[in-house]
């Protein structure tokens, strides 16, 4: 209707403009022609759709400029389309991203890829019946200079009048892209894992939450000699079945496994001894399988078959050398007993005749002979004092129930009552406190003995001291017996632990070179160690280490102790004479 009305508007101006033309000046001409009906009219709709007729079509117009700049700014790719998808205009991002700025005359189905273009047809045909439709994935034909480039978007959809609409394609490029660097991150991670998991020493077996093996790694198929591929998708108790076969005792690990699966719990540390067809043990392994209980994933299991074929042999072996080796401790006892039994009886003979020799012969003997007899008496007891101290060292034993809490200090008063003719003139300091320590009492007291005799044997001072100390380290004690004796050469300080050594065999004929042997043995038969650090001319200390508290009974090797730190942390003695 109104264009029909613009267009005799516009043929009758032309006629008023046509008598113009031929010279026609007659005003009243003019203005009557104005005042006619088609003229009248003509006027009125121009006056109507004028922006000057009032203030809120000045603030359409406003508005309709906004949306312009709107649509033709925008991210996304925008089209104006009509029913038959002919573009009756775009804005410049769909220009920019699609290329062909130069064509006006475009259709959707020239933008669209082949393989969505009955979808868009079928949308396009909805959106102008039902008034919209949204979310609909498709892919565009984008055209560079290299080429055509396809380009993933989701399209919606808007009718504006019954003629007209608005698509609106939204450029999915991107999201796609980061989409596929997640996709292919993952892969590599999960591969990642995979060889991982494929190169440990341990068999490894993952199942899912519905009870399905995921995945199984290549030391499975080392272990079982099978097909990882024909377990991978398979039931768990099924699988399990498929390779149980070689075990020693199948049906116990079938239902121990099994009735973790129903209980959903954990299996530590189950040895399993897999054999081959006559029977002969081929490795030994330990079964694990622990359910998988995280906040990211509840459910399934993951198993493991680690080796420890060595180490059962080792053990076996060792079992085998300690049974030798008890053995062969009985044996050497036996000897020693023996060996004892059979150079005592000569020994007696020995002394029995230097007596009756220095006794019945004494007037015949000259002062030579004498003391040749005398020498072959003294020779003959320090070899018997030898004897049973061989004897005394090889017996030591000890069994861990004869251990007990032990009160040093009463131990070490009741010592200074029986060693009191040793400690004359000799000033013994003891600490304020002593410790309890966890022991044998005999021992202990053969241990305190030894040391204190010796600091007092070998001390050539005019004023003979001995300090006893102690510090807690741990759940042990370090203690010490120190002198300011003569000292010892740095070379022979662990020299002096060995069976019959003697730093001054000629200064020193009485004793037997076992003592201190003796005493290393029974610190470590305590679970100690012992050492001893000297300074020629100004003393030895003598260090060693007892338990506090009841445990396991072993010779180790242990650290070696600050021995600086130990001097610096002796308590103040106490002097007793």
């Amino acid at each position: 209707m109104k264009k029909s009305i613009y267009l005799l508007l516009f043929a009758y101006f032309v006629l008023v403009l046509g008598i113009f033309a031929w010279g026609v000046s007659d005003l009243y001409l003019v203005i009557g022609l104005m005042l006619s009906p088609p003229g009248a009219l003509g006027l009125f709709y121009l006056f109507r759709s004028s922006p000057f007729t009032s203030s809120k079509k000045l603030e359409g117009w406003g508005a309709q400029r906004y949306a312009e700049r709107i649509f033709e700014n925008s991210s996304n790719l925008l089209f104006v389309v009509d029913q038959g998808g002919n573009i009756l205009r775009r804005n410049k991002t769909s220009r920019d991203r699609l290329g062909r700025e130069e064509r006006d005359n475009l259709n959707i189905a020239e933008i669209v890829h082949p393989d969505y273009m009955d979808t868009v047809k079928e949308e396009l045909a909805n959106m102008f019946k039902m008034g919209q439709f949204r979310d609909v994935k498709v892919r565009l034909m984008a055209e560079e200079d290299e080429g055509k480039k396809v380009l993933p978007a989701q399209m919606r959809g808007v009718a504006v009048t019954d003629y007209a609409g608005v698509l609106e394609f939204t450029d999915q490029e991107e999201k796609y892209r980061l989409k596929r660097r997640l996709r292919e991150s993952s892969a590599r991670y999960r591969c990642l894992i995979e060889d991982a998991i494929d190169t440990l020493d341990s068999g490894v077996v993952l199942i899912d939450k519905n009870d399905q093996i995921v995945w199984v790694n290549e030391t499975m198929e080392d272990f079982f000699e099978i097909d990882r591929e024909h377990l991978i998708g398979l039931d768990a108790n099924r699988a399990l079945r498929s390779y149980v076969e070689s075990f020693k005792e199948p049906e116990s690990f079938l239902e121990m496994a099994e009735s973790a699966y129903r209980d959903n719990s954990h299996v530590s540390n189950y040895t399993c001894y897999i054999e081959d067809g006559r029977g002969v043990e081929q490795r030994v392994l330990e079964y694990r399988s622990i359910p998988v209980e995280t906040d990211r994933y509840q459910g399934g299991r993951i198993e493991h078959y680690i080796d420890i074929s060595e180490v059962k042999r080792l053990e076996r072996n060792l079992r085998e050398k300690t049974k030798r080796l008890e053995k062969s401790n009985e044996k050497l006892e036996e000897f020693s007993r023996s060996i004892s039994h059979d150079l005592k009886a000569p020994l007696q003979t020995i002394e029995g005749y230097s007596q009756v020799i220095e006794e019945d012969y004494q007037q015949k003997l000259d002062e030579e002979g004498k003391k040749r007899i005398q020498a072959l008496g003294k020779t003959s007891q320090r070899l018997r004092q030898r004897i049973e101290g061989l004897l005394t060292y090889s017996s030591i034993e000890v069994e861990g129930g004869s251990f007990r809490p032990l009160d040093l200090g009463r131990i070490i008063n009741e010592m200074r009552d029986d060693l009191d003719y040793v400690l004359e003139d000799v000033d013994f300091r003891l600490p304020e406190e002593f410790p309890a320590v966890y022991g044998h009492e005999t021992l202990i007291i053969e241990l305190l003995s030894n040391l204190i005799t010796n600091a007092v044997k070998y001390n050539d001072k005019e004023d003979p001291m001995i300090e006893f100390g102690w510090e807690r380290r741990g759940e042990d004690y370090l203690l010490w017996v120190e002198d300011n004796g003569q000292g010892i050469k740095e070379q022979y300080l662990k020299k002096i632990f060995e069976v019959f050594e003697k730093l001054n065999p000629r200064e020193n004929p009485e004793g037997t070179g076992i003592g201190l042997a003796l005493c290393k043995r029974i610190v470590e038969e305590h679970g100690g160690r012992i050492w001893a650090e000297s300074e020629l001319g100004e003393g030895t200390t003598f260090y060693f280490t007892l338990p506090g508290k009841e445990k396991e009974l072993a010779i180790s090797e242990k650290k070696d102790m600050d021995l600086e730190s130990a001097k610096s942390k002796k308590k103040e003695p106490v002097s007793n004479r």
